[in-house]
């Protein structure tokens, strides 16, 4: 749903059902952001996330974008500020996802 939203405002957009296998994914093919779930199945989302800064670390960045529903918001607050996230956009505001996505796209000077 997510990513007909997104395409439908233009951008290009990959989806994966899980978070497993991401990361290698990424190194070879960049993207300009990653929107990512918490609750993913395999490799939870906040593990990809630690990923994506551990390889920026290594002088490969690519901006996050975390979805979350059912966790605590400080909980995801603070994965998001671990990993460097551009930042939060909770799941069921699919209304408004777009201009938060775009918004937070703005703040990390994403293309």
């Amino acid at each position: 749903m997510l990513a007909g939203l997104l395409e439908a405002h233009g951008y290009e957009v990959t989806t994966r059902p899980q978070a497993k296998g991401t990361t290698a994914l990424l190194m070879q093919d960049p993207h300009d952001v990653v929107i990512l779930d918490l609750n993913m199945p395999g490799l939870a989302g906040d593990g990809l996330l630690r990923a994506l800064e551990k390889n920026a670390k290594m002088g490969f960045h690519m901006p996050a974008v975390i979805l979350h529903s059912a966790l605590p918001v400080e909980q995801v607050e603070k994965v998001a500020a671990e990993g460097n996230a551009l930042g939060i956009i909770p799941k069921g505001d699919a209304r408004n996802f777009v201009e938060k996505f775009e918004t937070l796209l703005a703040k990390g000077r994403v293309p």
